[in-house]
């Protein structure tokens, strides 16, 4: 089961830290078709979870891991949309909170990862 239902969730968590490196211009198309294209994938992948596992009442730890990933994958979609876009006139303005806003989201999105998994494990 850990290598079926687990590791999936793990290795589309990897692939979105890995876009997250890409820096160039011409990558940046790359970079924003990763993170829906995870998500997709992991609807799909919990609908082929919820089909062959039989359902119940309450949400299981998997749900939950699967929850971590959308977080995930809209973060990242959101940190792509942020690392492309021109927000102000002013260029120095710009570069500062252009900055300031993907540092954000980066620790965002390196909390949502390691320390929620092992906090809803305890939970």
């Amino acid at each position: 089961s850990f290598t079926r239902y687990i590791v999936p969730i793990l290795f589309s968590i990897l692939v979105l830290s890995i876009t997250d490196q890409l820096n160039s211009k011409e990558s940046w198309e790359i970079k924003i078709a990763i993170p829906p294209t995870v998500l997709l994938t992991l609807i799909f992948m919990q609908n082929t979870y919820h089909s062959v596992i039989p359902q119940i009442a309450y949400i299981t730890w998997l749900d939950q891991l699967y929850l971590i990933a959308y977080f995930a994958a809209i973060i990242m979609l959101i940190n792509s949309i942020v690392s492309k876009g021109d927000w102000f006139n002013n260029k120095l303005i710009d570069e500062y909170s252009k900055l300031k806003l993907i540092y954000f989201i980066r620790l965002s999105f390196i909390f949502v990862v390691t320390v929620l998994p092992i906090i809803l494990f305890f939970i």
